[in-house]
């Protein structure tokens, strides 16, 4: 939910192809994941999560085309989603006052995954992204984003 007002972004999962994740940020969290082993749980639960998720809207949808998940929202947050054309999965989750955020998941993929992650030389594909650029400028980047909030929730 939202504090005074405020839209939160908590948190942003890129995962591979094959569902391993590549880069994981939090900013607004309530309750933080305490050690390695239970966030690599929360990874695969998360990729697990998004793939049966996708499979049910294809089995369910009415149309010969599939349909795609955009977002889902539960009482206490909303995961926005895009998957891009080579399987890169983005997912972030937000309060529920956050409107889609389909167009900056992909300004997030063209414009800065594209640019410090797969024109990296050093980045090996498919891999936990390393790039320091990378995490700067997205961090400042969600920072300025609306859906921003200043404040954190516990504050």
């Amino acid at each position: 939910s939202t504090v005074g007002g405020c839209r939160m972004i908590y948190a942003l999962y890129i995962f591979n192809r094959t569902g391993s994740c590549i880069h994981f940020s939090e900013w607004h969290r309530t309750r933080p994941v305490p050690n390695a082993e239970q966030r690599d749980q929360e990874f695969k639960l998360m990729a697990g999560f998004l793939y049966s998720l996708k499979q049910f809207i294809t089995t369910l949808s009415t149309k010969k085309e599939n349909d795609s998940l955009i977002c889902y929202k539960t009482n206490k947050y909303k995961l926005h989603y895009y998957e891009t054309a080579t399987g890169q999965r983005l997912a972030i989750t937000t309060d529920l006052t956050v409107p889609d955020m389909r167009d900056e998941l992909q300004k997030l993929y063209s414009a800065f995954f594209v640019e410090y992650v797969i024109k990296d030389p050093l980045y090996t594909p498919n891999t936990v992204i390393s790039n320091p650029l990378f995490k700067e400028n997205l961090d400042k980047w969600i920072k300025k984003l609306p859906a921003y909030a200043t404040q954190p929730p516990y504050s």
